[in-house]
Formats: structure tokens, C-alpha cells, sequence
């Protein structure tokens, strides 16, 4: 068994599963949530349309009051380094809000199924606005063109990302608007599991911290054995040196 399933079913047994707390989700919001407005404002990271863009905003702003009435702190994803060294946002690894939960840090990624990021997706059109579908290049590529949110389906998803996702694998990451329930009806279950993430990185990253303590330990005492073992083979060698050397005078008087 892998330590990340593992340290998860330990610290499972230790405290059980979170609480499912109701995340109340508002039709009206009167005054929305800094986070929320800033959501609905940057429209080049929008992954839902138009249409669902009020509902994404109060959806939002419903994660932002929650995380904060339980201690943690909320705000807008930003833009970060990417692999090559370069700042850019994407969806997958900035996300549109995060969420620091004292050293554990979450993001959550806000989409609709069939909708483009749209900063990327009008730049694309704006590049091949003007190149002929004729084009030997082109002949055997789709090039981009219409909206953002042609394709939109009308069903929100929502996405869950961690900085210990080498603890998390394995654990839901994703839920949706389904004909049984809607994204704002799965809020609860997605606080959950950041609660039941926050306990799962403690207790792994508790058991790192045991592993490397007996692991310095061992190496610690394996060093004084050998300076132990060389101390003695050291005194055994003089108490030989120290025998040896009447026979060696009597010798040489001889």
C-alpha cells in the first residue's frame, strides 16, 4: 500500500470523516464579495458564458463568505509562473479563487462544459481571423472563430487543486451540475473534502517529519558506532604495539 493512501486511511480512522455543514448559496446577493466582483470583472479568465456568468459570480461569492466564516482566508487568483520561468495565468494552475488554510493552500477553477477560456479563445480569433480555411497550412486544421461560449451547455463544474496534490491523489477533485442536483447543492461536499485534505496533509506531512527525525537518529548513531569501532580497533592496535615491543628489544640484544 502507497503511503499517500495509506497516511489518508490513518488519518481517516484518527478523526473520521468533516462534518457535511449546509454552504448557503443565495439566489439575490444584495452586496457581493470583493473575490466575487473581481471574478465577474476579469473577463479575459471567464470559462462560463455570458448567460451563466451572474450564477458563476454568486457561486463564487458563496465560496469566498464560507471559507472566511470558517477562518481561512479567500481572495482572487492571480497570475503565477508557469514551468518555462514565465507569468501567466491558466485555469488548471492559478484557478479563479484561492483559498489559505493556515500552510495548506487550495484553488478552485469555475467552468461551464463547452465554454473556451476567453482571453485566450478571442486572441486566437483575432489571429486567424484573416488566413483562408483554404490554406495548404490550415487545410487540415480547425481554426478557431465565433465566441467564446458558443458551445455553452448550461451545466457549471467545479475543480479542486492543491499544493500537496502528491498527498491527495485519488480523492474527488470535480463536481457538476447533474439532473439529481445542482453545483450549488455540492458546495458542502466540496468544503468537506478541503477540510478532509487539511487533515490528511497534516498527518502525512506529521509522519514525514517522524520519518526524517528516525531517519537523522539512525544516521546519528550509525556515525558514533563507527567512531566507537574506531576508537577500539585504535586501543587494541597500541595495546598490540606495546606487546610487541620487549620481544622486539630482546631480539635486537641478542
Amino acid at each position: 500500500m502507497s503511503f499517500k493512501s495509506s497516511s489518508w486511511k490513518r488519518a481517516d480512522r484518527l478523526v473520521g470523516r468533516a462534518e457535511l455543514a449546509p454552504v448557503p448559496a443565495p439566489e439575490k446577493v444584495g452586496r457581493y464579495h470583493i473575490i466575487a466582483r473581481q471574478f465577474r470583472d476579469l473577463a479575459q479568465h471567464h470559462e462560463v458564458s455570458r448567460t451563466l456568468l451572474p450564477r458563476a459570480t454568486r457561486i463564487v461569492h458563496a465560496i469566498a463568505v464560507e471559507a472566511e466564516r470558517r477562518g481561512w482566508s479567500a481572495r482572487a487568483s492571480s497570475e503565477s509562473k508557469n514551468g518555462y520561468g514565465r507569468t501567466d495565468w491558466t485555469g488548471t494552475k492559478d484557478g479563479h479563487l484561492q483559498i489559505q488554510t493556515g500552510r495548506h493552500a487550495f484553488w478552485i477553477r469555475l467552468q461551464e462544459e463547452g465554454v473556451h477560456t476567453r482571453g485566450p479563445w478571442e486572441e486566437e480569433v483575432r489571429r486567424y481571423r484573416n488566413v483562408s480555411r483554404d490554406s495548404i497550412f490550415y487545410r487540415d486544421r480547425k481554426l478557431p472563430s465565433g465566441a467564446y461560449d458558443a458551445d455553452a451547455s448550461g451545466r457549471l463544474k467545479l475543480e479542486l487543486h492543491s499544493t500537496h496534490h502528491w498527498i491527495h491523489s485519488g480523492r474527488q477533485s470535480r463536481w457538476a451540475d447533474r439532473q439529481s442536483w445542482t453545483l450549488e447543492e455540492r458546495l458542502p461536499h466540496l468544503f468537506r473534502e478541503i477540510e478532509e485534505r487539511i487533515v490528511e496533509a497534516d498527518y502525512a506531512i506529521e509522519q514525514r517529519r517522524i520519518a526524517a527525525e528516525k531517519a537523522d537518529t539512525a544516521a546519528r548513531l550509525a556515525v558514533e558506532e563507527r567512531e566507537r569501532r574506531w576508537h577500539v580497533l585504535m586501543a587494541e592496535a597500541e595495546e598490540h604495539l606495546i606487546e610487541a615491543a620487549p620481544s622486539c628489544t630482546v631480539a635486537r640484544d641478542g
